[in-house]
């Protein structure tokens, strides 16, 4: 019942490991990798630590427009309709449905509209819809006295920590640049993955693709550690800056 309560928030940070969260108990990664690193994710620990934590739990579906549709229906992809990409989308009612009839303002702020926005309709019955701009969120559920919102993050998802050249800055620009320098010697052609999740500008989709070929590079040596550690430095990355 949303009702007993004056915000709900829904906190989602893609491609998030549980065990990429500090104070779960349950750390496979240590034994999966040869990588010694006392993780700091304090925002996520003060979550967590301050309620119920589920360490173990499996996602609906594995990747981002199905599973999300399945946390704001509680269906399968079977059931509401979204079960690819770009495909079908989304053909049934959402907890933002019923908040707005209970009274509650919808808010939704997503990292990734191309996936999570009207494309798919996972914006449906949501009075205020945000890219990129945390923000405006804050503003957004700030300024009512009741609230139902989805609050997502893009930015563990590669590349790892920065999102895009807004949110990473320079910091994602030397990040390239160091890269490069690691994989020159390593030559694996452009990226086949140039999947884009937001709106970019020519610059900030080249610098994807950078990174990109960088990353592609390490797995084709079978560096897996060395990606792994790449995506630990994204997590804290994250939580320091956003």
């Amino acid at each position: 019942r949303l009702a007993v309560y004056d915000h709900v928030v829904l906190i989602s940070i893609d491609t998030l490991r549980a065990d990429g969260i500090a104070y779960n108990p349950l750390q496979l990664w240590p034994y999966e990798y040869n990588i010694a690193r006392h993780l700091k994710t304090p925002a996520l620990d003060d979550l967590a630590r301050g309620g119920a934590f589920f360490a173990n739990t499996i996602t609906a579906a594995p990747y981002t427009s199905a599973s999300h549709a399945s946390i704001l229906t509680g269906l399968w992809p079977a059931n509401h309709g979204v079960s690819d990409f770009f495909g079908q989308p989304l053909s049934v009612s959402t907890i933002f449905t019923e908040a707005g009839r209970q009274g509650y303002r919808t808010v939704m702020k997503t990292d990734f509209p191309v996936m999570i926005g009207s494309y798919l309709k996972l914006n449906r019955d949501v009075d205020t819809y945000i890219v990129e701009d945390d923000d405006a969120f804050l503003g957004a559920v700030g300024g009512t006295e009741r609230s139902c919102s989805l609050l997502h993050f893009g930015s563990v998802h590669l590349p790892y920590g920065f999102h895009n050249a807004k949110f990473g800055g320079s910091d994602y620009a030397a990040a390239v640049e160091a890269l490069e320098k690691e994989t020159r010697h390593i030559d694996c052609g452009a990226p086949a993955d140039v999947m884009n999740e937001t709106y970019r500008t020519a610059e900030d989709l080249q610098l994807l693709l950078r990174y990109k070929r960088a990353i592609i590079a390490l797995y084709a040596t079978g560096q897996y550690s060395r990606l792994f550690e790449l995506y630990l430095e994204g997590i804290e990355y994250f939580c320091r800056t956003r």
